[in-house]
């Protein structure tokens, strides 16, 4: 039996665009921290950031720079420890390979719920998808490549899905008829050798 590689954590590499908002924040908190300072040196009163200059707000560059750097920490934290960890676990050999038919295919798109699950065996696989996870998380409005009665085999740490590897005669229909087939219907009359 031969399988077609669908995912593979060791053949992506970290790409999260939404690690990109907290740079705004920190961005604009140090230009704003720099024109603060820049005034200060030349003995000018600094920028109040305000509509009343008689209340100026002073701490404000200094929040949004804060804002930005526990925001631009927790990101990372979030992404990019999150995806070196669990490639580190699957390369070490930490994962379980689960290997069977997909069974109990589910497809919720209520909020809070998983959009994807499915059994293989006595295990369940659930995804939300979007990329808030390094590991597999393909959902389209078809569902996907995962389909119902699809042999799978699954690498998986602790329920993330590290690499999916689809049958290659991927079709439910034709496995099915596949494993449907008696023992002797591969027999072929015509190559039988004759003595």
């Amino acid at each position: 039996m031969s399988y077609t590689l669908i995912f593979d954590i060791t053949k992506t590499s970290w790409t999260d665009s939404l690690s990109l908002l907290p740079l705004i924040p920190l961005l604009a908190g140090s230009i704003m921290t720099g024109m603060n300072i820049s005034r200060m040196w030349r003995g000018l009163p600094v920028y109040s950031w305000s509509a009343r200059p008689d209340k100026p707000f002073r701490v404000f560059p200094y929040m949004l720079l804060a804002i930005g750097m526990g925001s631009a920490y927790l990101t990372y934290q979030h992404s990019y420890v999150a995806y070196t960890d669990l490639r580190s676990a699957y390369e070490a050999g930490k994962c379980e390979i689960t290997e069977g038919k997909v069974e109990n295919l589910q497809r919720n798109f209520k909020k809070g719920e998983s959009p994807v699950s499915f059994d293989i065996g006595h295990k369940q696989f659930a995804f939300r998808g979007g990329r808030d996870t390094p590991a597999f998380q393909q959902t389209t409005s078809s569902g996907g490549p995962v389909r119902e009665g699809q042999q799978l085999r699954i690498a998986s740490c602790d329920g993330a899905i590290v690499k999916l590897e689809i049958m290659d005669y991927a079709e439910p229909d034709k496995q099915r008829a596949d494993d449907n087939k008696s023992p002797h219907s591969e027999l072929n009359p015509k190559n039988t050798v004759s003595q």
